[in-house]
Parts: structure tokens; C-alpha cells; sequence
């Protein structure tokens, strides 16, 4: 899936807008969003592609009244998966869809 807008109306969006509220009730946390990708397509194409998704993330909470130096985006390809589908290993599209992902980590004060 090489998908990597936020629709409005997806889980993605609903997410995001709880980090929003997290992020407005301590004006001074900053968080890295680290966007992986699945083992299936080449491994430059999965790092753009979740660098693509990670910046996508900070857009839309950027678009939410988020100050853009609170946010990290950084894209993981595949070189962090969540199980065992590496590539070559024959894995479910719900295997694979666990690999599909962007986490959010707390990484310090703007102080």
C-alpha cells in the first residue's frame, strides 16, 4: 500500500486529532512521528514513501494549529518491522498491514 495522505474521515485522522489535544495540553513536548512501511517494494522506495507519510503526519497536525518546530518526521522503511514478514517471508495482508504504520514518541521539551 503506498498510500500516504491523511483522509479526514480515516482512523489515521481520528488519531491524529487525540496527539493534537496532547500536544495542546503540554505546549512545550515535542514528538518524533516515525512513519514504517511494509518489506514489499524496494528498500529506497520505502524509505521515500514513509518519509512521505511521517511529513504528511506533521502537515496535518501543522494544519491543526501545531507549531512545526514541536514535530519530528522521520521515515524508517522497512528497517523496523513490527513482525516477521521481512522480505522473501510469506506473510497475510493483515501481517503485512501491521508493518504499515506511524508511531509517536514523546523526544523532550521546547524549553
Amino acid at each position: 500500500m503506498s498510500t500516504y495522505s491523511i483522509n479526514g474521515q480515516s482512523y489515521s485522522a481520528w488519531l491524529i486529532c487525540n496527539i493534537s489535544a496532547f500536544l495542546n495540553s503540554d505546549p512545550k513536548v515535542r514528538i518524533e512521528l516515525s512513519a514504517h512501511a511494509d518489506s514489499r517494494g524496494s528498500a529506497d522506495y520505502n524509505m521515500k514513501l514513509t518519509q512521505r507519510r511521517a511529513d504528511s503526519a506533521v502537515a496535518y497536525l501543522v494544519s491543526m494549529g501545531i507549531a512545526k518546530d514541536r514535530l519530528v518526521a522521520r521515515g524508517y522503511g522497512a528497517t523496523k518491522l513490527a513482525n516477521h514478514c521481512a522480505k522473501g517471508v510469506e506473510c497475510t495482508e493483515e501481517e503485512h498491514q501491521w508493518n504499515r504504520r506511524v508511531e509517536f514518541f514523546v523526544i523532550g521539551d521546547n524549553e
